[in-house]
């Protein structure tokens, strides 16, 4: 009998790392809310954004508790902010040791040895995380094996490096994202970065992504 769990995204508070205006933007954490989609008919899915809303680590971990996880995913924009996704891996642990932590998007794939050594995460997503998610979930309600590519984690003080999760093939197949579970007033009434090329003439705001790929100013 699969057992419905409830699944807890968290976007880390960027500012716990880097005091640094220049790295400001307010941006909807697209990554996470198509994870959601893919997983909602399978689980029940909240979204904590602590730098949206500029949470402190105790109203993180308050809103944390609240959703009562059985399974923390923690995402990261970029290696500069990667310890706020251990700080969040921390603050989950500290809850309940038993709450499954796995951390993924750019930092976890570039870095998955580094994230992995944090005694904090149980698994590194690495890759195209749709697929992956879906049977990592999937796997942990009951059904099925845990996904053989896509994973770095820890057995026995061994790590385990199952190499990158295949790329998604035909992006169509992918639901529309979960924009219902964010407050998209807080995205679409912000600049992403004021002064920029990427900053809109007016309010409000917001840019859909219809690949993959940075929406931003990136050169890649």
């Amino acid at each position: 009998i699969m057992k419905k769990l409830n699944v807890t995204f968290v976007v880390p508070n960027y500012k716990w790392a880097d005091d640094d205006t220049h790295t400001y933007w307010i941006y909807v954490p697209y990554g996470i809310v198509l994870l959601a989609a893919t997983v909602r008919d399978i689980c029940n899915v909240t979204i904590v954004d602590a730098y949206v809303n500029d949470l402190s680590e105790e109203e993180v971990t308050k809103q944390i508790k609240d959703t009562n996880p059985d399974i923390v995913g923690i995402t990261c924009l970029m290696d500069q902010y990667g310890s706020t996704g251990h700080k969040v891996a921390e603050l989950v642990k500290n809850i309940d040791n038993n709450i499954i932590t796995i951390y993924g998007g750019v930092y976890a794939t570039i870095n998955p040895l580094i994230v992995v050594a944090d005694d904090n995460v149980d698994y590194v997503a690495v890759g195209e995380g749709e697929d992956l998610f879906r049977d990592f979930v999937l796997h942990f309600s009951g059904e099925g094996e845990l996904p053989f590519r896509g994973l770095v984690y820890k057995e026995n003080g061994e790590i385990i490096n199952r190499g990158s999760a295949p790329m998604v093939k035909d992006l169509d197949n992918l639901p529309r994202p979960a924009y219902d579970l964010i407050d998209m007033e807080k995205y679409i009434s912000h600049k992403p970065r004021e002064g920029t090329i990427g900053a809109p003439p007016e309010l409000p705001y917001f840019r859909m992504l219809t690949s993959r790929g940075c929406p931003y100013d990136c050169t890649f």
